[in-house]
């Protein structure tokens, strides 16, 4: 890269996380009987969604009894977690639920899974309104799935909150709504998404002082804000002719993206890698300057939860660039741990990332400041105990006072 002020040599990463405010209780006693818990979901096992694996394998790493059930079978890359785990003999497939009374959480990975049809035509909510099983149904609340939920009428709404023992949102944010709507305090517990910090490379890489490098990871949706990113980029390029910018994912906004691309004379400056694997995107993390998610929400009310690449990335040491979107501010303070622009703004996203190029030393500081904030507060380990710790607590006031044999 070219000098300037301050010397960064940067590499631009775009991704797609999202964090809030912690909750760590202590970890239950391994004494504590161990739970059986069904993940229910559409689609297993796809690779965006590591969160999923890591609730998976955290509370199998707890003693507890882990089975999976989706309706279909993705053939994505498959993710380490995935493997070493063994997690696809854990699994069935297909639109037949199992046994429900052999589990004592029913665990929703996302909120509108709950309203899923069966092939006997009911949805784990009719099954649980009409005393089919006895099991906790438990939802987390992660993005898209929230927004299905909201979209319900409020006769189906009501049933949800009734008949769901808990929801545990990723932010304060979807927290708020959920209170809104009328669901109890009682039946919401905030537990945001953990990543692994054993899993990342700390190491930064020396790079071409000519380049400045950008990396996007997540899916090409909308709501990835995508189009702005490269409106953006188109504004960068004249400044910095050696600008690269990495699309990491897939999806269905692909081709409308590669037309974009030309049309603003970017596609020198563009690499579409596809989809990859968990390692491959960690690699890319090392070898980035900065990380860029321009998130928005969508056309059709679709919006972020909190990234979990987007804590990776300030988990790796990155200087990241997002912004003022749906629980995103919850992680980010801007000029504190990383930077932010009002969302769909192409001009203010490309005003803050020539800052971050130009001013090396105060990204440094940033970028430090945001890993010492996803050590402390977004920890894996202790994300998982709060998870075991809060089933175990439910289940227990929830459960007969009688032994099971």
């Amino acid at each position: 890269m070219r000098e300037r002020k301050s010397s960064l040599n940067l590499t631009l990463a775009v991704v797609f996380l999202l964090p809030l405010r912690p909750m760590h209780p202590a970890a239950p006693s391994q004494s504590t009987q161990p739970l059986r818990v069904l993940f229910v979901m559409w689609g297993f096992p796809k690779v965006s969604e590591t969160f999923a694996f890591a609730q998976m394998t955290g509370l199998i790493k707890r003693g507890h009894h882990v089975s999976i059930h989706a309706r279909k079978h993705v053939h994505d890359p498959v993710h380490a977690e995935v493997e070493a785990f063994k997690l696809l003999e854990r699994c069935t497939f297909g639109p037949s639920l199992p046994n429900l009374s052999h589990f004592d959480v029913i665990f929703c990975t996302f909120g509108n899974t709950s309203g899923i049809k069966w092939n006997n035509n009911k949805s784990l909510l009719d099954l649980k309104e009409k005393g089919a099983f006895r099991g906790l149904l438990v939802s987390g609340l992660h993005g898209l799935d929230w927004t299905l939920v909201k979209k319900r009428s409020k006769k189906e709404l009501t049933r949800l909150l009734k008949h769901t023992d808990l929801f545990m949102p990723v932010n304060q944010c979807f927290v708020d709504e959920l209170t809104s709507k009328g669901c109890p305090q009682s039946k919401i517990k905030l537990l945001p998404t953990g990543i692994n910090m054993n899993q990342l490379d700390v190491t930064r890489r020396k790079k071409d002082e000519k380049a400045v490098n950008l990396l996007c990871v997540g899916r090409l949706i909308e709501k990835k804000g995508h189009r702005i990113l490269f409106h953006a980029l188109a504004q960068l390029t004249s400044m910095y002719p050696d600008i690269m910018l990495t699309i990491i994912g897939d999806g269905p906004e692909e081709k409308t993206l590669r037309s974009l691309s030309s049309k603003l004379g970017i596609q020198k400056n563009l690499n579409f890698t596809g989809s990859v694997t968990h390692k491959e995107v960690v690699q890319h993390l090392a070898a980035t300057d900065i990380f860029v998610l321009a998130s928005l929400t969508a056309r059709n009310g679709d919006r972020e939860g909190v990234p979990v690449v987007l804590k990776e990335a300030m988990g790796t040491g990155i200087p990241v660039v997002s912004t003022y979107h749906s629980g995103i501010p919850e992680l980010i303070k801007d000029g504190e741990r990383g930077f932010l622009v009002p969302e769909s703004n192409a001009e203010a996203l490309a005003k803050k990332l020539k800052f971050v190029i130009e001013n090396a030393e105060t990204a440094r500081k940033v970028a430090s400041s945001g890993q010492e904030h996803i050590k402390r507060f977004f920890d894996l380990e202790s994300l998982n105990n709060s998870l075991s710790y809060l089933l175990i607590n439910l289940a227990t006031r929830k459960r007969p006072q009688k032994s099971r044999r």
